[in-house]
């Protein structure tokens, strides 16, 4: 061992070390909650990454506490901590993803002080082989929350999720399900079922009512006005200026479960994108119109989306009456949800671009739908984009 050894800014110390005939730089450093620890190298660039792997790259747990703790015990922890920062909806996310995805798995039984980045790994890859990508992008969510919060605190010294690869999409047990859409032609007889009468009575409808009621009206207005579920139920007639043909969306309600029991909490929408003002199609105004005339009182504050009985409907409910609709209109129900009649929206605002020469541009779509980025819009309606490219082309001939 030399006798060159000096202070550098009070962060460790730096000597010459010899072995075997040979002379290595060393550094040695006390850790907090670590106790001390030293690199070797042949320069002292080499240390330093050795160093940089370490502090940077390595999660190393320097509190006692949370040491002793198992994963699952270390995540609990946090939740609870920060149960005030998050807006209800997305807690009951986390919660659920820590009960369902989490405490389940061997582990959430391994101690925090032996997590890192290969048992993470080999946790999504697990994963992969039982769900979706969805599920397994909700577990890295609930992780990424978890550790940056743990750094902050300065309990561990690096996020050890950061680096991690996803395991590739073809890997996945459930496949990312294909976005489905209504062309015009069946968006037009889908809209013309849903009006129809009974020309007979049944149960519950009586000679000359319409069959759907108001079930098939909250379809219409999803349709045409390309709203999230969330943001259809949370709607009340302070939303919707029938003068101006407006609709305001400025909050969104969700079924959560909270303690155990799923409660309607209404909140501010998801992303700052997702406020806005969107212009009213007619056949949107006038399922409105048929509502309002259901409770001629209804105002102000309160909401659209109610049964009969003044209750939300459930998605099951309405997703039911959709495939009703859907099943009586001729085309395929199976796999068609309440989303797909968002995501038809845009579609036939393209379609309907195209048909009479006057392309929409898919900015004004990403708008109206409150998407955060165009490249998710883009994305989504692809396959119409790329249907019309040879037209674009034969402008040139």
């Amino acid at each position: 061992m030399g006798d060159n050894k000096r202070r550098e800014k009070g962060s460790g110390s730096w000597d010459i070390v010899v072995k075997k005939d040979k002379v290595y730089q060393r550094f040695r450093k006390n850790y907090k909650g670590i106790g001390r620890k030293e690199f070797t190298g042949s320069t002292k660039a080499e240390v330093r990454k050795k160093i940089q792997a370490f502090e940077e790259k390595e999660m190393h747990v320097t509190n006692q506490k949370y040491s002793k703790m198992t994963f699952g015990e270390c995540i609990d922890n946090v939740l609870t901590t920060l149960e005030p920062t998050f807006k209800e909806s997305n807690y009951a996310t986390l919660r659920s993803t820590y009960r369902c995805y989490v405490t389940t798995n061997k582990i959430c039984d391994i101690q925090m002080a032996l997590i890192d980045k290969m048992l993470l790994q080999q946790y999504y890859f697990e994963m992969s082989k039982k769900y979706s990508e969805s599920t397994v992008k909700k577990t890295r969510t609930l992780f990424n929350t978890v550790f940056n919060y743990l750094c902050d605190m300065g309990v561990i010294t690096a996020n050890p999720t950061q680096g991690i690869k996803m395991p590739n999409k073809t890997k996945y047990a459930t496949k990312k399900k294909e976005h489905s859409f209504l062309s015009l032609e069946q968006s037009e007889i889908f809209y013309k079922t849903c009006l129809l009468k009974a020309t007979e009575a049944t149960t519950g409808v009586r000679t000359g009512d319409y069959i759907y009621g108001r079930n098939a009206r909250f379809c219409i207005i999803i349709l045409y006005t390309g709203m999230r579920i969330g943001e259809a139920y949370a709607l009340t007639w302070n939303d919707v200026d029938f003068d101006k043909k407006t609709i305001n969306i400025n909050k969104s309600k969700e079924h959560i479960k909270i303690d155990g029991k799923y409660v309607w909490k209404v909140d501010t929408v998801k992303r700052e994108k997702s406020n806005r003002i969107i212009p009213m199609a007619d056949r949107a105004r006038e399922a409105l119109l048929y509502i309002k005339s259901l409770s001629p009182n209804a105002k102000g504050a309160d909401e659209i989306f109610l049964t009969a009985n003044g209750i939300p409907p459930s998605q099951s409910t309405l997703t039911r009456s959709l495939h009703y609709i859907l099943d009586r209109a001729g085309i395929e129900s199976k796999g068609f949800g309440l989303h797909d009649l968002r995501h038809s929206f845009g579609s036939m605002l393209l379609q309907k671009g195209w048909e009479q020469e006057k392309p929409v541009d898919i900015k004004v779509i990403s708008d109206l739908l409150g998407h955060e980025k165009v490249s998710t819009t883009y994305d989504i309606y692809m396959h119409i984009i790329e249907e019309h490219k040879s037209q674009v082309i034969d402008l040139l001939n």
